[in-house]
């Protein structure tokens, strides 16, 4: 169980720091964000050290995808399980000795920049700061929905 919570809760953070710029342009939050999350929580199952959740990040963040134009279609959930398949395999080539780059979330050409447009640093010390202490993100644009569907709840 607190695998899970990790995860949503990373998922969240990570899609709270990201620019606005993220879902305005079109991509998919719950796609682009849910690998980390995905990953985070396999990372705490598979017991990895810092270096080696970092690495799986790196490889998760590679994998990373989702558009909002795909909302109304069958794509859209399967975005949101692409991204949790991508966090398992990540951990799992991680387990096996797979590398990736360890800061991949504030690189220069990394997740924030490539997918965001910026770094921006206070953003992220702003969420970090509340990691642990809360599993609502810092604004309710994140949620974690109570059953997942595409009928508005």
């Amino acid at each position: 169980m607190l695998a899970y919570h990790l995860g949503a809760e990373v998922e969240c953070k990570i899609a709270e720091a990201i620019s606005p710029r993220h879902y305005q342009d079109g991509f998919h939050s719950t796609g682009t964000c849910g690998s980390f999350g995905s990953a985070a929580a396999c990372a705490k199952l598979f017991q990895f050290d810092l270096s080696k959740i970092l690495n799986t990040f790196g490889l998760a963040a590679s994998q990373s995808g989702g558009l909002r134009e795909n909302f109304g279609t069958m794509t859209k959930p399967f975005q949101a399980g692409h991204a949790a398949e991508s966090g398992l395999l990540s951990a799992e080539l991680v387990s096996l000795g797979w590398t990736a780059a360890e800061q991949i979330l504030e690189a220069e050409r990394g997740f924030f920049h490539a997918f965001g447009g910026a770094f921006d640093p206070v953003r992220l010390w702003i969420v970090s700061e509340n990691l642990g202490r809360s599993l609502l993100p810092v604004s309710r644009s994140s949620r974690i929905r109570r059953v997942p569907s595409l009928i508005p709840q």
